[in-house]
């Protein structure tokens, strides 16, 4: 292993002062002073220096001390960037805080530096193990950027530069994206963009999503992987955009059915399906499509998604994930907002905290705010309660649509109901009783 050190500063967060400083070099000799000038001693002659989104805020702390001192800066190595190049499976990428007995103790930044360094040789394997390909693509992508030309030269890697980048990433990723893709487009102008792009689509099979920290470093990764896979074109010979966007050949994958359904004689269900496809709005209104909130993550992508969070939750299906990633990705405009101050009448907004399929709670919120900013006629009554799943649904209504094993069929498909029946239970008895009492305060005033 080459000479490297990973540093590690903690800093206030309202006056941006350096209050500790931890580091450790590749033989695990540890430094741990508030010292900037003991630290240059420390890395003297150091060729690498690494540590977890330095790039982004520890290098804007050091970088002046080396200047002051008339230091060489080292060489700098992200462990964060590489993370989340690497480990594309993993949804969050912050360093673990298990050694930290108590949430409000400061961080220890020997301890943060140290598993840096232990990750960063995780990365290094996880590289050597990539298919040989995969890696001249990341190369040829990534060995001039910020981020990571300084791992390419720390492993020296250094292979010839592709001499067809483009064609080179059709066939390592010839089922995976379409022919008629803009990867030139996207070499020159999205480098990091297209590096995490492709590699999100290498570990689909894990069911994987965008991470967090990917969206809002880099926003446009989702527009580049709907520039790689969400425009079907008229291309035969494209065998990604043959399977990917046929809704008949999903149905039968997700779903295990050979057809749609069918309402007196039209094909609703499967015009439906392609329209999402399509990326069209499925409602409209006058015979215009209405605005919405888009999906971060387009077909077929959206189903691993689902598939993830349903096996990591134990649910029968969890897609809350796909609203929240989408409106991190894309904050919802005054235009794709439901106009509910224009409902005359009584407003009864009813949701659970542990709804799976979305955050009902967050939504309600939202309209109540929304209410209270606009003028209105309306009458808003809302309930929000901590366990009610996404069935929240009256008691009576849910013994008529399932008159025998209602009870059994929602712990069956939501975990929380199984953690907490009594709960639930007691949720749709008194949504029960506020939807009688509603109703009937609506009859009373009517016949008044």
């Amino acid at each position: 292993m080459k000479d490297i050190t990973f540093v590690d500063l903690e800093v206030t967060l309202n006056t941006c002062r350096v209050v500790d400083i931890g580091a450790v070099r590749s033989d695990r000799t540890p430094f741990h002073e508030n010292s900037f000038d003991n630290l240059l001693l420390f890395l003297h002659q150091v060729p690498y220096i690494g540590g977890h989104n330095i790039l982004k805020h520890d290098l804007s702390y050091l970088k002046p001390q080396f200047e002051k001192a008339g230091c060489r800066q080292p060489k700098i190595i992200d462990t964060l960037y590489l993370s989340s190049l690497l480990f594309p499976e993993k949804l969050h990428h912050q360093l673990s805080k298990d050694d930290k007995l108590q949430a409000d103790k400061p961080n220890n930044p020997v301890n943060d530096s140290l598993k840096s360094l232990l990750l960063f040789e995780e990365e290094q394997n996880a590289f050597e193990r990539l298919d040989s390909m995969l890696k001249m693509i990341y190369y040829g992508l990534l060995h001039d950027t910020d981020e990571f030309g300084g791992f390419f030269d720390y492993i020296d890697y250094a292979p010839d530069i592709l001499d067809d980048l483009s064609g080179s990433i059709l066939e390592c990723f010839s089922k995976d994206i379409c022919i008629s893709s803009p990867l030139a487009e996207l070499i020159t102008s999205y480098p990091v963009e297209l590096a995490y792009g492709l590699s999100l689509i290498n570990c689909w099979n894990s069911s994987s999503g965008i991470p967090l920290w990917v969206l809002h470093n880099y926003p446009k990764v989702g527009w580049v992987m709907e520039r790689l896979r969400d425009t079907p074109c008229e291309n035969n010979e494209c065998a990604y955009c043959r399977g990917a966007f046929n809704g008949k050949e999903g149905l039968k994958y997700f779903f295990k059915y050979d057809s749609f359904r069918t309402y007196e004689g039209e094909d609703l269900q499967q015009k439906a399906v392609e329209a999402a496809i399509e990326g069209e709005s499925l409602f409209s209104y006058k015979g215009e499509p209405l605005p919405y909130m888009p999906f971060c993550y387009k077909h077929p992508d959206y189903w691993h998604v689902i598939e993830k969070e349903t096996k990591r939750t134990g649910d029968m299906i969890n897609s809350r994930k796909l609203f929240d990633d989408s409106e991190t990705a894309h904050p919802i405009t005054e235009e794709e907002m439901i106009k509910i101050e224009k409902i005359q009448g009584t407003l009864l907004l009813i949701g659970a905290e542990d709804d799976v399929l979305w955050d009902t709670a967050k939504y309600i919120r939202r309209m109540k705010q929304r209410v209270k900013d606009h003028p209105h006629t309306c009458k808003l009554e809302f309930v929000i309660y901590e366990h009610g799943t996404h069935f929240v649904f009256p008691e009576s209504m849910l013994k008529t649509m399932l008159p025998v094993g209602s009870g059994l069929f929602v712990k069956l498909a939501f975990q929380a109901a199984r953690k907490y029946p009594e709960e639930c239970r007691r949720a749709r008895l008194d949504i029960d009783r506020r939807v009688r009492n509603v109703v009937a305060e609506w009859k009373s005033a009517e016949r008044d």
